[in-house]
């Protein structure tokens, strides 16, 4: 009576480690559309932007982490923000903005634009 049981879930791992989507396990997909763009006040810099889901799944309290490297490519700052919407369903799109306290300039001095990364994660 085993061997249907396990044949199915054998069926089911060899489907899914190969890129089949099952209708049990949407995929999400959140892309970053526009941005990251940055912008400075005297005592603040912020990244913007926009993200869209491309899955077949709602994606949930999504957020975004942007990495600020200087020239050498030494990490000066991180931070990170939830998405202005907390469920993101499958063509949706969502803003976000990241905020760095920078009272001094320190870290506008030493930064490069070119270098700076993201993360997006979402559940």
């Amino acid at each position: 009576m085993k061997k249907p049981v396990v044949f199915a879930a054998l069926i089911y791992l060899l489907l899914s480690g190969f890129g089949c989507k099952s209708i049990l396990d949407p995929t999400i997909n959140v892309v970053l559309i526009e941005g990251p763009t940055f912008e400075q006040s005297v005592s603040i810099f912020r990244y913007t932007g926009r993200v869209k889901n491309t899955g077949d799944g709602t994606a949930s309290y999504g957020q975004i982490k942007i990495y600020v490297f200087d020239t050498e490519g030494t990490l000066l700052a991180q931070n990170w923000n939830w998405f202005d919407d907390n469920k993101l369903a499958p063509g949706e799109t969502s803003a976000f903005e990241v905020v760095f306290l920078d009272e001094d300039g320190a870290i506008r001095a030493k930064m490069d634009l070119s270098k700076t990364t993201y993360k997006i994660i979402c559940n």
